[in-house]
């Protein structure tokens, strides 16, 4: 009984195991450039397997906050599919930031509900970096 026990013991710690290794192989990518006030923000998926990715869906996240304490945020989702090594621009943000403002910015992607990558930045305005 106590070699079955650590029989089945063992066969869940394998089982368990190759299913961590066998994840989702995409990433997520938060690419941006500022020019002058203005930052362009773009959400990128990355498919690093030689198999399609079908059903994903994503949220780019981007929330303000201003010297005064004021915040705004900004939410895009959708879903997409990814053909096997392809990079995909999936959402786009244009943000307009002045004097002591930052910027965060995240990044979601799923499979079935389940995370299977993510990525987040925050952005500083121009004049907040030289105090720094």
């Amino acid at each position: 009984m106590k070699a079955t026990s650590i029989y089945i013991l063992f066969l869940f710690l394998v089982l368990n195991g190759i299913s961590v290794f066998s994840q989702e192989n995409i990433k997520a990518k938060i690419v941006t450039k500022v020019a002058d006030n203005m930052i362009d923000i773009k959400a990128v998926a990355q498919n690093n397997e030689p198999t399609l990715k079908d059903e994903y869906s994503y949220v780019l996240f981007s929330l303000k906050k201003g010297a005064q304490g004021n915040s705004s945020r900004n939410s895009q989702s959708g879903e997409f599919s990814l053909e096997p090594g392809e990079e995909k621009e999936l959402s786009t943000l244009k943000i307009n930031i002045q004097k002591d403002e930052e910027v965060k910015v995240l990044l979601f992607l799923r499979k079935d509900g389940v995370l299977v990558a993510k990525d987040s930045t925050i952005i500083y305005s121009a004049e907040r970096k030289k105090k720094k």
